[in-house]
């Protein structure tokens, strides 16, 4: 009995961090395309992926002891909410990353 519970700990602590890797990817390939094409500056790409580095952290620090208690499981769905949310605001704010495209010529 008392393996069955484990394993099924286990089961759904998987389930969790598959989802949670899912997002985090798509998380990176959101600030590297906003990156990329100048919706997100260089300081607020830099401030997301700081964000990202201590959502990591939060993760690692849960699954430290061997289970992830709900409370942990809140604390991490908030930040990575809170990270999405500021990704989206630093794509759809005014600041603007310089791009050159065109050479000048004389």
């Amino acid at each position: 009995m008392k393996y069955l519970i484990i394993a099924l700990s286990i089961l759904f602590m998987g389930d969790f961090f598959s989802d949670a890797r899912a997002n985090s990817r798509r998380q990176n390939k959101r600030i590297k395309h906003g990156l990329k094409n100048g919706e997100i500056s260089k300081a607020e790409g830099m401030k997301l992926r700081q964000n990202r580095r201590q959502l990591r952290r939060v993760k690692k620090r849960a699954a430290r002891d061997g289970e992830i208690s709900d409370e942990e499981k809140m604390l991490i769905r908030k930040k990575s909410k809170r990270n999405s949310r500021a990704i989206y605001r630093a794509k759809h704010n005014d600041k603007k990353q310089e791009t050159t495209t065109e050479f000048e010529t004389e």
